[in-house]
């Protein structure tokens, strides 16, 4: 690679930097803490979009990244209802349109990426062991909640109802099978057990 092609990349990597500080990083109405937006497009964040936060800290760790990553994982934690579902969406109602008592849903899962997973990550980046009792709780929370409302069969896999259930709706991977929108089994279940089982071995090194 060329000196001339190495500064390119710098200068493009200067541009994405700075499109994300001014449009992806924001604010929901009536949530005083920053969060990271997957695109302007999009009026909020979907459980699948926990993901970005994550990466995106990731990519440069500091304090100020961190605090964003954690903050978009609390916001569906807080959220999570008493039986354990976590929101499939959180919606700013500014950008929405709608009031804040429609701002969020439970329709889906929408979960692409173990949410379990991306608190442990988050966690080691940050040695936050409160963080790391909070995800642990609420995690077992939703892996009862899942196992209840979501092997409706008993054949110990989570059960996909819609392609939105793991973000893959418009997907051919959700096409061709025998029950198309119902019933789509998917072996989330055993990667959320050891995501889970990750969060607890985090917990008792603590």
């Amino acid at each position: 690679m060329t000196e001339q092609e190495r500064k390119r990349i710098r200068e493009i990597c200067g541009v994405i930097k700075q499109r994300i500080k001014e449009q992806h990083i924001g604010y929901f109405q009536g949530y005083n803490a920053p969060l990271f937006f997957i695109s302007t497009d999009y009026p909020g964040l979907w459980l699948e979009h926990v993901y970005d936060a994550v990466f995106y800290a990731k990519l440069s760790p500091g304090s100020s990244r961190l605090a964003i990553a954690k903050n978009t994982i609390r916001l569906f934690i807080e959220h999570q209802t008493e039986e354990g579902q976590y929101p499939c969406y959180f919606l700013d109602p500014a950008r929405a349109g709608c009031p804040p008592q429609e701002a969020i849903g439970y329709s889906q899962i929408q979960e692409c990426v173990s949410f379990a997973a991306l608190c442990l990550e988050v966690c080691q980046m940050s040695g936050d062991h409160r963080l790391l009792e909070e995800a642990y709780e609420s995690a077992k929370r939703w892996d009862g909640w899942l196992r209840r409302c979501r092997m409706t069969r008993g054949l110990g896999l989570v059960e996909q109802f819609a392609g939105y259930d793991t973000g893959h709706d418009w997907s051919g991977l959700v096409e061709g099978f025998s029950c198309p929108g119902l019933y789509e089994r998917d072996a989330a279940l055993s990667l959320w057990s050891a995501a889970a089982g990750n969060l607890a071995a985090g917990r008792r090194k603590t």
